[in-house]
């Protein structure tokens, strides 16, 4: 039997002006990042950076989305970003967010990802 079991972690804070933040959540089974869903809010700057990323078992930075030429971080003003992936995280893995501010503006912080894990369960290999 195939049993699928979704998580969702939610990244949320303040990150003041000037602060740079990096919120972590470790992976205990092995699964597959869904979905990031990233929420900036209207403000006057504009220049929340966020950038969600993946360390494997062994440390490793890894990325969760492929980003197009030099950029490495979502960005925007009054934004909902919405991004469907299919990543692989291993077992003992940490989820981490990184969110920059460096506007005259505090901005919450609202990142969520989504991770599946799947289990078959009374299979037995021979």
């Amino acid at each position: 039997m195939l049993l699928e079991n979704r998580e969702s972690m939610a990244f949320t804070d303040t990150i003041l002006v000037g602060e740079t933040k990096i919120l972590k959540f470790r992976i205990e089974k092995d699964g597959k990042i869904k979905r990031v869903k990233i929420q900036i809010p209207d403000g006057p700057d504009g220049t929340l950076e966020i950038y969600p990323y993946y360390l494997d078992s062994k440390g490793v930075p890894k990325e969760i989305i492929n980003f197009i030429g030099a950029k490495k971080a979502l960005t925007g003003n009054n934004v909902d970003i919405d991004l469907f992936v299919d990543t692989f995280v291993e077992k003992y893995s940490s989820l981490e967010v990184k969110a920059y501010n460096g506007g005259t503006y505090p901005y919450p912080l609202q990142c969520f990802i989504e991770v599946e894990y799947l289990e078959i369960k009374g299979a037995k290999y021979v």
